[in-house]
């Protein structure tokens, strides 16, 4: 008979079981050295036990390729799924655009340095940026279908990331509009997961993506066609598949482990949670209306069967409740009313429990999840609020540097090489210079902050770029508005003193109103429910 140690595994499960089986069989042979007794340091990790509490408890150590490959599609149509019917899934979808992106999308600044290295070059950042935002208005194509602005292109990017765990974007070369650079947005789909082989010349095949020695991405094969689209089947050619070289392909994902080669959707953890509470509130929602009807049956007293009711079952006859109307009793029966006591008291704790689980998985505050700024007082919406926005700034760093600064290094790339450029591509690297400005927020106590940055300034602490920075407005820009706003105002007559407002912050202006403080102090007194955040927020993918 063959030892456990031999036996060839194919799926989770068999491999699994070998491991169970062979942790068995050790404990066995330990008891037959110890005299029939087990070792009381058999284990000195509690979680590595084997018992019948953890034998159902899958622990194989699989890659993440490999635990990805069986369950990546179906993790991304359940994603997309919540975030079309689900209240909680769109509004998580919703907070990810809203706070990586904002209102105006993450804002490019050009920061070349003139050849010295000492100053910056204003004739070339000028440029830059106006031929950039000139790209990238929809009416130059900066998409290959024209539907999408720069901003546009950037929302439908991130809600793909963090819906569908990844987001293919392809950088078309040569294209024909007036930069000859545009981007192709494709979903993942067209990335067949299930296309896994090795290649003569050696390189490997993991999910659709050619892999060399150094798991260093060399092609990404592509379906022509949407697998999913109503009319694939009825395509020529629809499972043909092409190889886009990598240097072409901008993959946007958050990798879970060190050597994954795709991405998880950002709902994964939460998957199960959503769809089992959307399934909970619905119920409650129906049998509360339903309660809300009260129905009545009418049931006989002797079995005699009543003249002119429809017979249900068993003797018993139903009559409709109508609002506001009045119905006779009928001789020999007694009304017995259907009582639906929907929805129950523990419901409203019950689904706030839930629901803190839940934005736990998301990666956001339960108060932001749930909107639920009830019982919060200043100092727990602060440390939440604080804690949650340090994640999403995580979370815009990680977006510029993975899909604005690919983006932009192929747009340069092609404006260097236009006929009417004083620029050659040998300028690449110094030009290559690109400051990203992505959006901020408002503090709860905007005059606290202002007097913050105030004192900061005065100490020599601070910037004015910084502070703007900060508040996501470019610095140079707003000097430029301040000086036109200067002129107007002077010729019209009307005097101009840009330092007066910060000069007359005073220490009660900022404390308030004293009947806002003392509320203030009473609810910091009364129980409160934190705000929750579990730090590394998902959004993404």
């Amino acid at each position: 008979m063959p030892s456990i140690k031999d036996i060839k595994v194919e799926t989770y499960q068999q491999q699994f079981l070998k491991d169970l089986y062979l942790a068995i069989e050790t404990r066995v042979k330990e008891r037959a050295r110890n005299g029939g007794k087990t070792s009381k340091f058999r284990n000195s990790y509690k979680g590595a036990e084997v018992s019948h509490l953890t034998h159902t408890w899958n622990r194989t150590n699989s890659s993440g390729d490999t635990e990805a490959r069986g369950g990546l599609r179906l993790l991304r149509a359940g994603a997309r799924e919540r975030a079309r019917n689900d209240d909680y899934g769109k509004k998580f979808l919703r907070m990810d655009v809203i706070n990586v992106l904002g209102a105006h999308g993450i804002i490019f600044q050009s920061r070349v340095k003139q050849k010295s290295g000492k100053e910056l070059d204003s004739a070339a950042n000028e440029r830059i940026e106006k031929d950039f935002n000139d790209w990238g208005k929809r009416k130059n194509f900066p998409e290959v279908t024209g539907k999408l602005s720069w901003r546009g292109i950037q929302r439908a990017v991130r809600k793909t990331l963090t819906r569908d765990g990844e987001a293919l974007i392809r950088k078309i070369d040569g294209f024909k509009n007036k930069y000859r650079f545009a981007l192709q947005l494709l979903e993942a789909d067209h990335l067949d997961e299930t296309y896994n082989t090795i290649l003569p010349n050696g390189n490997e095949i993991r999910m659709g993506v050619e892999l060399d020695e150094w798991k260093r991405p060399v092609n990404y094969w592509l379906l022509v066609k949407h697998p999913g689209d109503f009319s694939f089947p009825h395509n020529a050619g629809s499972f043909k598949r092409i190889a886009i070289p990598a240097s072409e392909i901008i993959h946007v994902y958050d990798p879970d482990r060190i050597n994954d080669t795709r991405g998880i959707p950002a709902m994964h953890a939460s998957l199960f949670t959503m769809r089992m509470l959307g399934g909970y509130e619905e119920a409650e929602l129906i049998s509360a209306r339903t309660g809300a009807i009260k129905s009545a049956y009418y049931k006989s007293l002797d079995g005699d069967p009543a003249v002119g009711k429809e017979e249900i079952e068993d003797g018993n006859y139903v009559t409709e409740a109508t609002p506001g109307a009045l119905d006779v009793l009928p001789e020999g029966y007694e009304l017995t009313p259907l009582e639906w006591n929907h929805p129950a008291g523990n419901f409203p704790p019950f689904v706030k429990q839930i629901l803190r689980r839940m934005a736990s998985g998301l990666g956001v505050s339960y108060n932001s999840l749930a909107g639920d700024l009830e019982k919060v007082n200043y100092s727990s919406i602060r440390s939440g609020t604080l804690e949650e926005r340090d994640s999403w700034k995580e979370e815009q760093r990680t977006f510029i540097e993975d899909f604005n600064d690919p983006v932009f290094d192929g747009w340069l790339q092609m404006w260097l090489l236009k006929p009417d450029n004083s620029y050659s591509i040998m300028d690449f690297d110094r030009l290559d210079q690109p400051k990203w400005i992505a959006r901020t927020w408002d503090w709860v106590d905007p005059l606290k902050d202002m007097k913050a940055n105030t004192e900061g300034l005065a100490a020599g602490l601070m910037t004015r770029t910084e502070i703007f920075a900060e508040r996501g407005k470019d610095f140079e820009e707003q000097v430029e508005i301040m000086a036109e706003e200067k002129k107007i105002l002077e010729a019209a007559g009307l005097s101009f003193d840009s330092t007066k407002p910060a000069n007359n912050i005073t220490d009660d202006d900022v404390k308030g109103d004293p009947e806002e403080i003392e509320e203030e102090e009473i609810a910091e007194e009364e129980t409160t429910v934190p705000a929750r955040s579990n730090g590394k927020n998902r959004g993404l993918a």
